[in-house]
């Protein structure tokens, strides 16, 4: 009997037993990972960081700032509150910070500030995402001290300034469709030969194109985060009756037998003139949209291929080495010349002179300030036909203020005129 009443008594006490102290699952659950696995000061993400209570985006930011800490108490210096110290401080740890040996730091691959990405800033002692972001913003840069520039502290500078690097960075990606043959030898195992593979091969659609031009798959993956395939933007095409040799291999399959041939096959009327300078078919289709035929002057031999300085539109100008847009300009506002020297006084640097040199000539007629007053204007022999000017290779129609008024030219049907490579003249 007396143990039928024990076990009742037992069974009654469970009942008797307050909710209060018996453990609530949903709380265990959320206190067990807290307990179990504290948050690391020194190497926990900002999104980490901001699990805790009462820290948010910037306090997460002033922690990660303000590393390394050898305690949690240390977060004060880093401006975080003492009332959130103390509300994290249970759920926080600081593991110890392995001293980084000067060999170690040696050995340990530096981050490039000029190049890294912002996540790969934020490795960085003392690196959130708020600085990696102003880093980056503040390219290029010469000295770590020029991070002072981009808002990064004396202090903060010093924390880092075993870690990285100041490589100079790639202002861009080459471009297998126009780079130089010296600029692609430049990228990972590209030697001499190679890179004339590449240029022979061109144009490129996209870099597994250069398994056509023989290169392997794995050259071709060793440089493929190094160049793009952009279109071959030339913002003057090249002319075949002055180009030497060298500008001549920039052109597409145009290597340096090709580039011999087409200097030696000179004057040319047009682009299909090449086949008699041996230039195959396949080789003159490739080139027809990058090239531009100068047309004969009576003056000027045609091998000679010179552009006159006192007649030749801004866009014939453009096709001298290193003639842009306004130097053109200032070459037709300096009109008339009587020697190329006189060029300085357009404005034209000497060392610009010194290379159009010889690929410019001068001789007397129209230009572009207008037609010269000693010519008396011609009629056509009958409507509808374009005055030639033979001089500087283009024609006027009879609209144009230089219609039958260039000292040197003759009447022709516009057909025949642009058969014989003439061109419409663009400032008419």
């Amino acid at each position: 009997m007396w143990h039928q009443r024990l076990v009742l008594v037992a069974a009654l006490s469970v009942f008797l037993i307050p909710l209060s102290a018996i453990p609530s699952a949903r709380g265990a659950d959320k206190a067990a990972p807290l307990a179990a696995q504290k948050i690391d000061l020194n190497t926990a993400t900002l999104a980490q960081l901001q699990q805790l209570p009462g820290v948010g985006e910037a306090t997460a930011n002033k922690i990660i700032a303000g590393r390394p800490y050898q305690s949690v108490d240390d977060l004060a210096k880093a401006g975080v509150p003492k009332a959130t110290v103390e509300k994290i401080k249970g759920l926080v740890n600081v593991k110890a910070v392995p001293k980084v040996t000067e060999s170690a730091v040696k050995q340990r691959a530096k981050i490039n500030l000029n190049t890294a990405s912002a996540e790969e800033l934020q490795q960085l002692p003392g690196v959130g995402e708020a600085t990696a972001k102003k880093i980056v913003a503040g390219r290029p840069y010469k000295s770590l001290d020029d991070l002072e520039k981009a808002g990064l502290s004396k202090a903060a500078i010093d924390k880092i300034r075993n870690e990285v690097t100041l490589e100079a960075a790639r202002p861009h990606r080459i471009n297998l469709n126009t780079a130089k043959a010296e600029d692609l030898q430049e990228l990972p195992g590209v030697g001499e030969a190679t890179a004339k593979k590449i240029v022979a091969g061109r144009p490129y659609k996209s870099v597994d194109d250069l398994a056509k031009a023989g290169l392997s798959k794995a050259s071709i993956d060793k440089i493929r985060d190094e160049v793009t395939v952009a279109a071959a933007a030339r913002p003057h095409k090249t002319n075949l009756n002055t180009a030497t040799a060298e500008e001549l291999q920039e052109l597409p399959a145009v290597g340096d037998v090709t580039a011999k041939k087409i200097v030696a096959g000179r004057p040319y009327r047009s682009v299909d003139d090449l086949a008699k300078a041996g230039v195959s078919k396949a080789t003159i289709d490739r080139i027809r949209d990058e090239v531009t035929i100068r047309a004969a002057s009576r003056d000027v031999k045609v091998s000679d291929g010179k552009i006159n300085l006192n007649t030749a539109s801004a866009e014939e100008l453009e096709e001298l080495r290193g003639v842009g847009e306004v130097t053109a300009k200032k070459i037709i506002a300096g009109r008339p010349y009587k020697a190329v020297d006189d060029l300085v006084k357009a404005g034209v640097p000497k060392a610009a002179v010194e290379r159009i040199r010889g690929a410019v000539t001068i001789q007397s007629g129209a230009t572009e300030k207008g037609p010269d007053p000693s010519v008396v204007a011609q009629k056509p022999p009958r409507p509808g036909m374009v005055w030639v000017n033979t001089e500087s290779g283009v024609f006027h129609k009879d609209n144009s203020r230089w219609y039958g008024k260039t000292k040197e030219g003759k009447f022709m049907t516009e057909a025949d005129a642009t058969k014989a490579g003439f061109r419409e003249a663009k400032n008419d």
